[in-house]
């Protein structure tokens, strides 16, 4: 629950800016243009759930790298 309250849609905290491009060919094909434009016209509740997702995998990816390290650490001090 705490996770929800800290998140929150872009739209209403404008973190995601979709630029002024100068040329309709190129400029709306652009990545930095493109990317914010589909990420705001998702739903709140599948962006909510596409970050928790996120968040998710980083605190596994974050787990995994500890015990690796954990792991190494343990394989060193025996060796001596």
């Amino acid at each position: 629950m705490s996770i929800l309250l800290i998140l929150s849609r872009s739209s209403h905290c404008s973190l995601l800016k979709i630029p002024n491009v100068s040329t309709a060919a190129y400029g709306q094909r652009a990545f930095s243009f493109s990317a914010p434009k589909l990420w705001k016209s998702l739903s709140e509740s599948l962006t909510m759930s596409l970050t928790i997702i996120i968040i998710i995998i980083i605190i596994i990816i974050i787990i995994i790298i500890i015990i690796v390290i954990i792991i190494i650490i343990t394989i060193i001090v025996r060796t001596k």
